[in-house]
């Protein structure tokens, strides 16, 4: 991994993987959770949840917990995403912006530990704050990052707070997108066997799930941030974000960061 990432149109994710055996020296409920062929089940969200909170100890000594329901951070995805970004965009000590930490605030916590960056994590959901605030604490992180209640929006809530954010040269985002229709969906689902995540963290909104990406970066333009960065899902976001940057004078790589079958696409768009 020692070549220009950033410059790479797609990057298979697996070397940022911990071994399940290597997880499993930091927890003994994941060894439990073990069968004869050395896997877990992975249609079990608790077994998903036990890999990846010892993937994080194993990462960068991180203690996470989330509340059942929530969405479970995959440790591997969010090691990579801040590796590819700290080999152009930001050095060591320098300020960035999450958008949507989650409960977990896993973003911010390895950003924090692994490339000792100041954050401002934002965060809406009132019990996904709660827990957010424990996990830094937890992880003696409270001098790192400064927690931040949205009232919906995106960077206004910070300038709203008074924070300066003159110095914070790139935002952070793994946004929620899915459509509003699916709205009723995750409010009946988020606890279901194997299934993750709660309408605030998976409703993107609009008829697309676009709604929220696209306030993202408007918000991110009007406040002049040098580099908007973005995980996406979906390939249609994809094309819908690369246009929006390229419409506002931005420069757009995208990487795809591949995971087996699966494909998360990492946007960047730096001012030119």
């Amino acid at each position: 991994m020692d070549m220009k990432l950033i410059d790479k149109q797609k990057i298979d994710i697996k070397p940022w993987c911990i071994k399940l055996k290597i997880a499993a020296e930091m927890s003994q409920n994941l060894k439990n959770l073990i069968d004869e062929n050395g896997k877990i089940d992975l249609s079990e969200s608790y077994a998903i949840n036990e890999y990846n909170k010892a993937a994080f100890k194993v990462m960068a000594n991180i203690t996470i917990e989330i509340p059942d329901g929530n969405l479970i951070p995959t440790a591997c995805l969010r090691q990579a995403y801040l590796t590819i970004l700290s080999e152009n965009l930001f050095n060591n000590g320098d300020k960035i912006i999450e958008i949507g930490t989650g409960s977990s605030a896993a973003i911010s916590l390895l950003a924090a530990k692994n490339y000792n960056l100041d954050v401002i994590a934002t965060e809406i959901d009132e019990v996904s704050l709660i827990w957010a605030k424990k996990n830094i604490a937890a992880n003696k992180m409270d001098d790192k990052i400064y927690l931040v209640k949205s009232d919906g929006g995106i960077i206004k809530p910070i300038v709203k707070n008074n924070i300066s954010i003159d110095n914070y040269n790139t935002v952070l985002c793994y946004p929620p997108t899915y459509p509003e229709s699916d709205r009723e969906y995750f409010r009946n689902n988020r606890t279901k066997k194997g299934f993750k995540g709660t309408q605030n963290e998976m409703i993107g909104g609009g008829k697309d799930g676009y709604d929220f990406i696209e306030r993202y970066i408007d918000e991110s333009i009007f406040y002049d941030i040098d580099n908007i960065t973005i995980l996406l899902i979906f390939e249609l976001h994809k094309e819908m974000a690369r246009n929006q940057l390229i419409e506002n004078n931005r420069n757009v790589k995208i990487i795809e960061l591949v995971a087996g079958n699966r494909i998360r696409y990492l946007m960047v768009g730096s001012k030119k």
